[in-house]
């Protein structure tokens, strides 16, 4: 079988690490897995394992041409007036420019069987084309903050109608079938297939360095924005060292548009000598492996890859309870290890289990999530539909 897997970029991130995760899995099951980003970053990670990687620069295939450089100012002037309209009217040319990359890279050889497209981001770029072979991967909760305007419907339907859809959790669905009903849009196909976690990777990442921590320590591993509630954490954080004087230092791994109110935060509580932030890691795993305990405070959470990744490395957990997928992974004896998103509750269920540590059969909640089994639900429910 050959596939493609479609992603926006290779910048570090969960969706980013996923798609590689993805097209690895693919290879290791025997099949021809190609992976596709159209966006260069600064920090990304390394596919050089990977057999086939292709960059393709659709903004810059855009502008290349007198008619591509015109249409791309005059969709940026309509977007002054009617927001977010840009991505679709962007799209509506690059999705015949991933077209024609597609049919030249087809040429001369087998056609591709499954086109697996992750992210919204992803969905912008393509959303024209009508492909029985394209999957579209929704990554997290569907506009799970937002009131549903007369041009929000619009974009939304330009994006989902008609495409086999893929969620990667059980929330995520049924948030997306709460959109079908709010745009009146219809899936061709919508089901469940979650993320693969690459345990034998991850097993070995984790072993490349040791964090230079001296002391005990706390992790938490992801972008720094409002919706991980990093704020929540670094009170729960406070009030535990207040009440029971831990010594255990409090490390946050990542980077995001929220660090100077989360540094702010951190000067006020006076913890600028307890909490580390390590900015953005391309290996954070020996953070997570050496860390006593790993905590996820986020608002909400498509998956919560990094909730597997901590059970890979074989470290104990504290996560509030949240809409998305983070109860796909807490479930049976990991409930007990979820709590209320509040200060109190998390501060408690954080010194509960750095005071007395919980055994937890790490290998039992993984199996799921293992890229065979991953790469088999994808042939299974897509290729019998994918007929050009």
């Amino acid at each position: 079988m050959k596939v493609a897997i479609v992603v926006r970029s290779l910048k570090i991130g969960g969706m980013e690490r996923v798609a590689i995760s993805l097209s690895k899995a693919f290879e290791d099951q025997g099949h021809e897995s190609h992976l596709i980003y159209f966006k260069k970053k600064k920090k990304i990670y390394d596919t050089s394992h990977l057999k086939h990687v292709h960059f393709w620069n659709l903004d810059k295939y855009l502008t290349l041409s007198i008619v591509g450089f015109l249409f791309d100012l005059f969709a940026r002037i309509l977007n002054i007036f009617f927001r977010h309209s840009y991505p679709i009217l962007k799209g509506f040319i690059t999705s015949f420019l991933f077209k024609y990359k597609l049919s030249k890279l087809e040429k001369n050889s087998e056609p591709f069987d499954l086109i697996i497209i992750r992210g919204q981001g992803t969905f912008e770029y393509l959303w024209f084309n009508q492909d029985n072979r394209y999957i579209q991967v929704c990554e997290n909760l569907l506009y799970p903050d937002a009131n549903m305007n007369f041009l929000t419907k619009i974009f939304a339907k330009s994006l989902y109608n008609n495409k086999n859809i893929a969620c990667v959790s059980n929330g995520v669905f049924e948030s997306f079938k709460e959109l079908e009903i709010k745009t009146n849009l219809k899936a061709k196909k919508s089901l469940v297939v979650t993320n693969p976690v690459d345990i034998e990777y991850i097993n070995a990442a984790s072993k490349e360095f040791i964090p230079e921590i001296k002391t005990p320590y706390i992790v938490n591993v992801g972008r720094i924005a409002p919706v991980k509630q990093l704020s929540l954490l670094i009170k729960a954080y406070d009030y535990i060292k207040s009440k029971y004087n831990i010594k255990h230092k409090l490390v946050l791994v990542g980077q995001g548009h929220d660090e100077d109110n989360i540094r702010s935060l951190i000067s006020d509580l006076n913890l600028t000598d307890s909490v580390v932030m390590s900015g953005v890691q391309i290996n954070p795993y020996p953070w997570i492996k050496h860390a006593d305990l790993f905590v996820l405070s986020s608002k909400h959470e498509g998956l919560g890859m990094v909730l597997l990744e901590a059970l890979a490395c074989h470290t104990n957990l504290v996560v509030t309870k949240s809409p998305g997928g983070v109860r796909d992974i807490m479930k049976n004896e990991l409930e007990n290890f979820l709590c209320e998103p509040t200060i109190e509750s998390l501060g408690e269920k954080i010194y509960q289990e750095i005071t007395n540590k919980s055994p937890i059969d790490f290998q039992k909640h993984v199996e799921p999530f293992l890229p065979s089994t991953i790469v088999n639900r994808y042939i299974t429910n897509f290729t019998s539909t994918t007929k050009v």
